[in-house]
């Protein structure tokens, strides 16, 4: 290193931890996005509610586009240096799980077409 840096979290307790999922290309991500926020936020170990600056609420991002559909994460604040996704990551996934399914989210898998182009195969 040639230059000073400042760690902020050192002595803050709270960690901002992430979990990815992904959905079918066909979701409607802007409302998606929406409900998943919404359910992240009901877990008791997520920071959230009004009172708390807009950047440690609790979020839902696009990551990217994979061969089966559209990569997402949510992101949230957590009090603890403990590692997060161990400790409420499998309770984040199920809570996204359920609301999907709720509101008929399909997770993609992958699917491939196979095309017969000659029948002198042999």
């Amino acid at each position: 290193m040639t230059s000073s840096f400042t760690n902020w979290t050192h002595k803050n307790t709270k960690q901002r931890y992430r979990v990815d999922f992904s959905v079918a290309y066909k979701t409607d991500v802007r409302h998606m996005v929406e409900l998943v926020k919404t359910a992240e936020a009901e877990h008791p170990q997520v920071i959230s509610g009004d009172n708390i600056p807009f950047e440690e609420r609790p979020d839902c991002e696009i990551d990217s586009f994979g061969d089966s559909g559209i990569n997402m994460f949510v992101e949230f604040w957590m009090e603890g240096i403990d590692d997060g996704r161990n400790r409420v990551g499998g309770d984040l996934l199920l809570i996204i799980l359920e609301t999907l399914q709720k509101n008929g989210i399909e997770i993609p898998f992958p699917q491939r077409e196979v095309r017969i182009l000659s029948d002198n195969w042999r």
